[in-house]
């Protein structure tokens, strides 16, 4: 599997993928009925719901790729927003570290979104496994998206085409400067927990 067929996922646990032996369309298509799940229920426990049930079913797309997409929508529907950080009951802290345990255990790049669900976590979850959730995100993030050291334009994985698809490289440019951005914000956190102790 190329970077440009998964970006945006983790590394899967485990086997290592390979382009024949997923289906993208089929990943595209899976991808499309989590989000639906999620953006036409009526209140964000009905949208946990349907995901989960989705999570719960077999399917042919790798289970590590459609948790992250679960996670995913998630956040970008309900647990990155304004209304769902009014209020944070035990319910919803317990919804926020599903997903979260979604992207750090599949080793998900997007430490934007990590940094969101162990912001809020903080109190909830112990120090020691915030600390390891955001080490794991900031190692994730840095494999696919490279580190500062790297200069602009320069290949971060040797995978990658030399003739990337037009638009495609500085997208993943938008995506590695916010995923550093938030690996500073992350190792910060890290740094203050540890100072606690």
């Amino acid at each position: 599997m190329t970077d440009a067929s998964m970006r945006g996922y983790g590394s899967p646990p485990g086997d290592s993928l390979t382009p024949g032996n997923v289906d993208l369309e089929q990943i595209s298509e899976e991808s499309s009925t989590i989000a639906k799940a999620a953006e036409t229920a009526p209140t964000w426990k009905e949208a946990h719901q349907n995901v989960r049930g989705i999570l719960s079913s077999s399917s042919t797309v790798p289970q590590f790729v459609r948790e992250q997409d679960a996670a995913l929508v998630m956040f970008r529907e309900y647990l990155n927003t304004d209304r769902w950080r009014d209020r944070l009951s035990q319910e919803k802290l317990e919804v926020l570290g599903f997903y979260t345990d979604l992207l750090v255990e599949n080793r998900s790049p997007e430490s934007e979104l990590v940094y969101t669900g162990l912001r809020g976590l903080d109190g909830h979850w112990s120090d020691q496994r915030i600390i390891e959730a955001a080490e794991t995100t900031i190692q994730a993030a840095k494999q696919r998206y490279g580190s500062r050291e790297k200069t602009k334009g320069s290949q971060s994985d040797a995978s990658e085409s030399k003739n990337p698809t037009p638009g495609l490289a500085e997208s993943k440019e938008r995506r590695a400067a916010r995923a550093l951005q938030a690996n500073h914000k992350l190792r910060k956190m890290v740094d203050r927990k540890q100072e606690k102790r």
